[in-house]
């Protein structure tokens, strides 16, 4: 009996020896990790916000080589510029050749009236607000020249653009507003600079973007030309085109933004052209160009949800 209570008193022990030791090398093992952890190791950067001003040029033949193609075998002046910010990249076709921009100018005045107001600490009065819906959405002239006029005209405009350091945009300084000059370059920048909010408020952003979503549907031909049919809810598709029969032939002009909302990218695009020989001939130069753009970006792959992205912001100012 003895012998046998002996030998359960080493088993005991020896179980609580055992059991010592390895909680001892538990602790040494977790005392080593944390010394051994960084103490300073600074935080991961946040993705950086995309810029207008951090855009490399890249030929439009790299984004579509069909779009290239069909633009040097139309009649007339043309220019192209595609601006994709989560790219971080300007795609250009002669985008450079300042044109006369007939009514895609009124983006230009809508953007000056509303930095106005913001400049004066005032809400747009509501004839204001009449005038730019009249302005954008029906392409309303009287409404353009009363805007323009109530600016200040061309100076005030530039004065505007010079704020947000604009160039490429050059105000006619006579009261046709229509005469005044652009290059497709710096279209296509204004319209990624509003999209960004790097102009302007956010109501002013938000009301700007649902001006150009809405412009009724006779005038949405252009650079919305085949956009696919089943784009995902919280698309946003806002557009300017522009037109005018000049004695040198047609003044036939489109711009636009397209926030897809679904993780296919963001962009916005221009296309200017003079010296058409109909608005029909003009409109088919500007549709036959982007076309081949849309498919290279959104392509026919099957929509994804995707609640995040680099113009998440833009996204956001319809659906508030």
């Amino acid at each position: 009996m003895g012998r046998r209570v002996r030998l359960l008193r080493r088993s005991f022990l020896g179980r609580r020896l055992v059991g010592a030791v390895i909680l001892a090398i538990l602790l040494a093992i977790s005392m080593l990790s944390q010394s051994c952890e960084p103490a300073d190791m600074p935080a991961p950067s946040p993705p950086a916000t995309p810029s207008t001003s951090d855009l490399a040029d890249h030929p439009l033949s790299e984004l579509s080589p069909n779009a290239q193609r069909y633009l040097d075998g139309r009649q007339g002046r043309w220019g192209i510029a595609v601006v994709i910010p989560s790219q971080e990249a300007i795609y250009v076709s002669n985008a450079d050749q300042p044109m006369s921009m007939a009514s895609v100018v009124k983006v230009v005045i809508m953007l000056a009236v509303m930095d106005r107001a913001i400049k004066e600490e005032q809400p747009l009065t509501s004839w204001e607000q009449q005038q730019l819906r009249l302005m954008i959405t029906e392409s309303d002239n009287d409404a353009a020249t009363a805007l323009w006029e109530a600016l200040g005209g061309a100076d005030a405009v530039e004065a505007y653009l010079q704020s947000i350091d604009m160039t490429g945009i050059y105000p006619n300084p006579q009261e046709a507003w229509g005469a005044s000059r652009a290059t497709p370059r710096a279209v296509a920048l204004l319209f990624a600079k509003l999209a960004l909010g790097e102009i302007l408020d956010q109501p002013s952003r938000k009301l700007a973007m649902e001006l150009l979503a809405e412009v009724v549907p006779s005038q949405r031909w252009g650079v919305s030309a085949g956009l696919p049919n089943d784009l995902p809810p919280g698309t946003i598709v806002g557009i300017k085109d522009g037109w005018y029969p000049a004695e040198s032939g047609w003044w036939v002009n489109s711009a636009g933004v397209i926030l897809p909302g679904d993780n296919r990218p963001n962009y916005t695009i221009a296309v200017l052209t003079q010296g058409q020989p109909t608005m029909e001939y003009g409109i088919d130069t500007i549709e036959g160009a982007v076309a081949p753009v849309h498919r290279a970006l959104l392509g026919t792959r099957p929509f994804a949800t995707y609640p995040g992205g680099l113009f998440q912001r833009a996204k956001e100012f319809l659906r508030r």
